[in-house]
């Protein structure tokens, strides 16, 4: 075998490994189902909106899985708390999806005309197959400019191992096979100066 077909089937081979890491990179999304709830305080309406995120991404850091808007507040400073519960379904590309029921305890601390505030605190978050996805509660956020009136259920999504970790990084691939074409084509100079001498 020359040198050069040497070369060249160690350029195919990097460029084969470059392509099955960028098809088994592992992406991931999210969609809430329903939120059940008990009674808010006196004179408080609300709403629940389950949130999605249908388009695969590398990392979900912050994902919001339900948006509370309040559309009815007393004139009156009321406090007071009520259970949400809901479930949510996260799906990766490459491995199983996974269902979390999630329960806990919204305490409305004071709720007005003027401004809502609030907290909420997961009492249960719970997977339903062990598929190795794990959740974190990342915070009641206020959204800016809302007088906060709507807020968003934050969750840090934690797949099943560290995302993309399984497969090289393309760059180290690349250095990878360049560093095998060089042994390789340094091998077969040794070679053939030997069979001259």
């Amino acid at each position: 075998m020359t040198f050069r077909r040497t070369l060249l089937l160690g350029a195919l081979a990097s460029c084969a490994l470059l392509v099955a890491g960028a098809d088994a990179r592992a992406a991931y999304s999210y969609t809430t189902g329903p939120v059940t709830f008990t009674a808010p305080p006196a004179g408080v309406t609300e709403t629940f909106t389950p949130n999605a995120d249908t388009t695969p991404s590398d990392v979900v850091a912050n994902a919001s899985f339900v948006t509370i808007d309040y559309i009815g507040l007393p004139a009156s400073p009321v406090s007071g708390t009520q259970t949400l519960s809901f479930s949510v379904t996260l799906a990766s590309t490459l491995g199983p999806s996974e269902v979390f029921s999630i329960t806990g305890t919204l305490s409305i601390f004071s709720a007005s005309s003027a401004a809502v505030g609030a907290n909420f605190t997961p009492t249960a978050i719970t997977p339903t197959s062990g598929s190795g996805f794990s959740l974190q509660f990342t915070g009641y956020a206020p959204r800016p400019l809302s007088d906060g009136k709507t807020a968003d259920l934050g969750f840090l999504i934690t797949p099943p191992g560290a995302p993309g970790a399984v497969i090289p990084e393309p760059t180290s691939v690349t250095l990878l096979g360049t560093g095998l074409v060089g042994v390789v084509g340094l091998g077969l100079r040794r070679s053939r100066t030997k069979a001259k001498v």
